[in-house]
C-alpha cells in the first residue's frame, strides 16, 4: 500500500517562500527550482501574504530560452506587476531589485 504525504521539501519550500516576502533571487536549476518559481508567482498572483513580492530570474538566456518561464509570468501578470520581475545576467542588478523594493506597507 503506498501513501501519500506531502514531502518535507515541500513544507521547507513553503516556508521559505513565505518569509521571502521583499523577494527572491532565482538562478538557474531543475525542476525544483522550477517548481519554486512557479510557486512564488502563485503567491505573488494571489497576494497571499499581502503585496507582489520581487522576482529576480538570474540568467537570462536560461529563463528566456532553456526554461522560458519569462514567457509564462508576462502572459500571467498585469504590467504593473511585471514591473517586479526582473529578469537579468548582472549580480548588482539582481540585487538592487531586491534591495529597492519597498513593501507598500512601508511607502
Amino acid at each position: 500500500v503506498r501513501t501519500c504525504a506531502l514531502p518535507i521539501y515541500a513544507v521547507r519550500e513553503a516556508g521559505l517562500l513565505a518569509i521571502a516576502t521583499y523577494g527572491i533571487v532565482f538562478t538557474e536549476g531543475r525542476a525544483g527550482t522550477l517548481q519554486e518559481v512557479f510557486q512564488a508567482a502563485a503567491q505573488n498572483y494571489y497576494r497571499s501574504f499581502g503585496w507582489f513580492s520581487p522576482m529576480v530570474l538570474l540568467g537570462v538566456d536560461f529563463w528566456t530560452s532553456r526554461f522560458p518561464v519569462v514567457d509564462v509570468l508576462t502572459s500571467l501578470f498585469e504590467e504593473v506587476d511585471l514591473s517586479c520581475v526582473t529578469v537579468t545576467d548582472d549580480l548588482a542588478e539582481a540585487v538592487e531589485a531586491i534591495e529597492s523594493f519597498t513593501p507598500p506597507q512601508f511607502a
